[in-house]
């Protein structure tokens, strides 16, 4: 069976299908050379100019019915960096489903109110649950889903977290709409309650007693970036700003996919229905995912 297309709106592609979409000696530079379209030919044909890194696996299953995993790549390389702008919401929505069943609290879920009171945060946002949260990012985008979950989880959790579960290179250390390093270092405070309003959990406001920063040697990328209106004619730096390698979110994505063929110290430790709320989230239209107001606005989204 073909999966749906994974992620939406993605700079650089994670192609992961089943065997029947290419033939079984092809590999994805092949498959990009022979491609006519002309946008594909360009930046085939331009590959350092682009940046271009593009990484495909094929997941054959035996009359037996194990899978093996064939992957080809085309140019890639941890040390060379692009911003990896939406990927990171993948590691943040795992991370959060982590650190709901290690509370080990009764009564709390993924169906229980998240509400931050951080200083940037509006007093009149209403509380959305965990689960809406993890929707909101993996279907519509939702920028502030994000930050909303970025805050329960903490920088040091997440960046310690994924070196324990094998993501070297991962670095998630900013929010959207961020303000300086030193502002991104610093989450919380936080409150969940069930949807009667009693308090659960409470979080603190935490400052990240570790540096982290984006392990990439060289971060100046291009000749200018617009800062609000102004156009900025020197290179962007993004020393300060999220890191995570396509290698490496393509494990991370096969390891959500298929847990059962990841060792268990690289597998997220979330419940069954947790890995199958996931992938339920990453192939869902808004119409599929359950939310009232989607249903009511779809013809806008």
């Amino acid at each position: 069976m073909k999966s749906k297309v994974i992620f939406k709106g993605v700079l650089l592609s994670l192609l992961f299908s089943s065997v029947t979409a290419f033939a079984q000696d092809e590999n994805i530079t092949l498959l990009l050379h022979k491609d006519t379209t002309a946008a594909i030919r360009r930046v085939v044909q331009h590959p350092y100019k682009f940046r271009v890194q593009v990484v495909y696996t094929q997941v054959r299953r035996n009359s037996e019915g194990k899978l093996a995993f064939v992957g080809s790549d085309f140019r890639i390389n941890d040390d060379e960096y692009f911003y990896p702008a939406t990927l990171v919401k993948l590691p943040i929505a795992a991370l959060a489903l982590e650190k709901i069943n290690s509370l080990h609290i009764g009564g709390l879920s993924k169906d229980s109110y998240l509400k931050v009171q951080a200083p940037y945060v509006s007093k009149k946002e209403k509380p959305v649950t965990i689960r809406e949260n993890i929707l909101r990012m993996l279907v519509l985008n939702d920028k502030n889903a994000f930050n909303r979950l970025y805050d329960f989880l903490g920088q040091e959790y997440i960046n310690n977290r994924l070196e324990q579960l094998g993501y070297k290179k991962t670095r998630i250390i900013q929010r959207f709409y961020s303000g300086s390093a030193d502002d991104n270092k610093i989450t919380g405070p936080y409150i969940i309650t069930d949807s009667l309003g009693k308090t659960l959990y409470k979080g603190v406001r935490i400052t990240c007693r570790k540096i982290f920063y984006n392990p990439i040697k060289e971060t100046k990328i291009g000749t200018g970036y617009m800062d609000g209106k102004k156009f900025v004619r020197v290179a962007k730096d993004f020393h300060s700003s999220n890191n995570f390698p396509l290698s490496e979110a393509h494990r991370m994505l096969i390891s959500i996919i298929y847990p059962d063929e990841t060792a268990l110290e690289n597998r997220f430790n979330i419940s069954a229905e947790d890995f199958e709320f996931l992938k339920l989230a990453l192939g869902s239209y808004p119409r599929e995912a359950g939310i009232v107001e989607w249903l009511n606005d779809e013809k806008d989204l």
